[in-house]
C-alpha cells in the first residue's frame, strides 16, 4: 500500500492534510546547485575586500546554507553583520528556474479531496519559486512560509514569523 491508498483509507477522518515542501514533496537535490553562484560570488568578493574566510570555510558555508537553519550557519561562522546583510539581500533575489519533480506518489495524495496546507521553512521568493516549478501552488488552501528575512537570522532569540502566500 503506497502513501495515498493508506491517507484515502483513513481520509474520512482528515480535515486538513498539512505538508512540508523540501524533501516531502520533492527531492531537494534537484534544486541545481549553480544557484548559489551569485552568493558564491559575493562572498568572494567580500572576503577580497576584507580577508575573513579561507577559501576552503567559503565552500563549508554554502554546503552549510543548503543543510542547516541560516541562523546556525551564521553563529556556526562568525559571519559579520555586513556578509550577513548581503547574504540575505541574495537570498531574496534567488529563484529556481528548472524543472523540478514530485516524489512518487505526492500529487496523488495532494490529490485526494482534502484540505491541503503546506507549511515550511525557507526564504520565501525562494520556496515560493519551488511551488510554481512543482505545479502544486492550487493544491493548497494555505501556504506558509517562514523567512529568516523576516524573523531575523538567530531563530532561538526571536519569534517564529510566517509569511502566508496572498
Amino acid at each position: 500500500m503506497d502513501l495515498a491508498d493508506a491517507i484515502r483509507s483513513d481520509i474520512d477522518s482528515f480535515e486538513h492534510i498539512v505538508f512540508d515542501l523540501d524533501n516531502t514533496l520533492y527531492p531537494v537535490d534537484m534544486v541545481p546547485k549553480d544557484i548559489v553562484s551569485p552568493l558564491l560570488s559575493c562572498l568572494h568578493k567580500l572576503n577580497d575586500f576584507k580577508p575573513r574566510f579561507e577559501a576552503i570555510e567559503i565552500k563549508e558555508i554554502i554546503d552549510d546554507l543548503w543543510n542547516i537553519d541560516f541562523g546556525t550557519v551564521v553563529q556556526k561562522h562568525a559571519i559579520p553583520d555586513n556578509f550577513v546583510q548581503r547574504i540575505l539581500e541574495i537570498f531574496d533575489e534567488m529563484r529556481v528556474e528548472t524543472h523540478l519533480s514530485l516524489y512518487e506518489g505526492a500529487l496523488e495524495t495532494l490529490d485526494l479531496g482534502t484540505s491541503n496546507i503546506l507549511v515550511t521553512t525557507g526564504f520565501y521568493n525562494l520556496q515560493m519559486s519551488k511551488i510554481e516549478r512543482l505545479g502544486i501552488g492550487h493544491y493548497f488552501q494555505g501556504i506558509y512560509v517562514s523567512d529568516p528575512l523576516l524573523r531575523g537570522t538567530r531563530k532561538e532569540s526571536s519569534k517564529s514569523y510566517w509569511q502566508k502566500r496572498s
